[in-house]
């Protein structure tokens, strides 16, 4: 055995040297024309591909549960079925932040003749695993499966929405849990950013006051009687809906629950939506300390309109003209001009209150203030620099063209319905918003832009090391997070 490794071995190195050693060929010389003319213009951009929107059938079982259908032609043989809540967060108690998360997160602990593992397991036979979010105005508990497998996952989905076994054992993990993610979330300039933006811009008492997670404080407070009171005030018939995408009818889908559901009753009622706030003027800086941050986030931002007023096309172009592209006017400021950050942005959250309205970027710690400066003053200078045509018009084509990318997957379809259920808007949601849109005159937005975004109504809230955050801005007050605190509960 050794000689012949021996013989192997002088083989493979006899072929290697020979290979190295071996005159390599040259490159060839290629001499290309240079100056050609064709090179001196861009080749033509072609049309945009039309515009497809989703389609969305509605019907209602008699005892009020909503059943919302996009049926995709091309689909594969799967079919997703989301159970859509019509509570969201916006729905906790004033001193229970967090409880609209913690109840429905319970709902999988145990359900029907399943416990916890059983449940699993059960989805798990599907080929499926439910997979829950919640937001403001509601949440969805949903599945992706073959369609085969329909009638089976909306047994379990009827199990969870009806019989959730909601006991001490399950609520206590639940909530360690939750506590657990926002301990650990707490270390993230954006999540502790935005729970004190909602906190000073909305008011601690308004429905929007706070992020859905809660608070520590909050979720410690929290007991099993909380979750199965939330439960029987908000999870009903009439306050849920059904959503099914992919390969499905409305009629199949009406089929599919009618066994499942059909049944199901409720004293539940869909809470009316927050009501419009006012922002203040002159709001003052609210600089949060955290230790040890290379960067400062920026946020600066004050409550806008809810989904479906006339103003909302016009002041989403304004938004993606302002932060929503990289070509935007705070992202080529920050970012291209002054080197403060690696992108700036602008968003409008739209829910069935007023909806948030935020610009953000994180910024190098030694640009805090010269940063800052520069996002107030783009606002300050808006009515003396109006937005050009060509940015109106980037803008809406922008906001145009990435619709569709929202209805890509039948997972994407479901969030889409889910939405509009949860928005309350009508069925061609869409449609209307892609008309309005293009129907915003450059006039129009510029109007819309200075009734909203003003920077005298802007609540400002930084994120930083507070030996920054004091040189950087001198005058202002230091404030520490103490309702997102990091240490473990007691």
């Amino acid at each position: 055995m050794r000689l012949l490794s021996n013989a192997v071995l002088s083989w493979v190195s006899f072929v290697v040297l020979g290979c190295l050693s071996s005159p390599q060929p040259r490159p060839r010389q290629v001499n290309a024309p240079i100056n050609e003319a064709w090179r001196a213009q861009p080749p033509p951009v072609g049309p945009p591909p039309e515009l497809v929107l989703p389609q969305f059938e509605r019907a209602t079982l008699p005892n009020g549960l909503t059943i919302l259908v996009s049926e995709r032609g091309d689909a594969q043989p799967v079919v997703t079925a989301e159970l859509v809540f019509g509570a969201g967060s916006a729905a906790d108690p004033a001193a229970g932040a967090g409880l609209a998360s913690l109840t429905y997160a319970l709902l999988q602990e145990g359900a029907g003749n399943y416990d916890a593992l059983a449940l699993d397991a059960a989805f798990a036979s599907l080929g499926a695993s439910p997979e829950l979010s919640v937001d403001a105005d509601g949440a969805t508990l949903g599945v992706t499966v073959l369609r085969e497998h329909a009638e089976a996952a909306l047994t379990l989905l009827a199990d969870l929405a009806q019989r959730p076994t909601l006991d001490r054992e399950g609520f206590d993990r639940r909530k360690d849990q939750q506590l657990a993610n926002i301990a650990r979330r707490s270390s993230e300039p954006t999540f502790v950013g935005q729970q004190v933006f909602l906190a000073r811009a909305f008011g601690p008492e308004h429905p929007y006051g706070h992020g859905t997670l809660g608070t520590r404080a909050s979720v410690t407070r929290l007991q099993r009687a909380d979750a199965q009171e939330f439960y029987a005030r908000e999870v009903g018939p009439s306050t849920c809906a059904l959503v099914f995408t992919g390969d499905v009818t409305l009629r199949e889908a009406v089929a599919w629950a009618t066994t499942p559901f059909g049944g199901w009753t409720s004293e539940a009622h869909r809470p009316e939506p927050p009501g419009i706030l006012e922002p203040a003027s002159a709001q003052p800086i609210h600089a949060i300390e955290q230790s040890g941050l290379s960067q400062t986030l920026l946020l600066v931002g004050r409550p806008a309109l809810p989904a479906g007023d006339p103003r909302e096309a016009a002041l989403q172009i304004a938004t993606a003209a302002l932060g929503g592209m990289f070509s935007s006017r705070l992202n080529l400021n920050l970012r291209e001009r002054n080197a403060y950050t690696y992108g700036a942005k602008a968003m409008l959250d739209v829910r069935r209150g007023p909806s948030p309205w935020t610009a953000y970027a994180a910024v190098r710690a030694d640009a805090t203030g010269a940063a800052l400066n520069e996002v107030m003053s783009e606002l300050a200078k808006l009515p003396a620099a109006e937005l050009t045509q060509s940015e109106v018009d980037t803008a809406r084509n922008g906001l145009i063209a990435s619709l569709p990318g929202r209805f890509e997957s039948s997972d994407d379809l479901a969030n889409a319905a889910a939405t509009i259920f949860s928005l309350e808007t009508p069925l061609d949601r869409y449609t209307r918003l892609v008309a309005s849109f293009r129907e915003a005159s450059t006039a129009r937005v510029n109007e819309v832009a200075l009734q909203i975004l003003t920077a005298q109504t802007m609540t400002i809230v930084t994120v930083g090391d507070p030996a920054v955050l004091a040189s950087q801005l001198p005058h202002v007050k230091l404030e520490r997070p103490r309702e997102i605190r990091t240490e473990s509960p007691e």
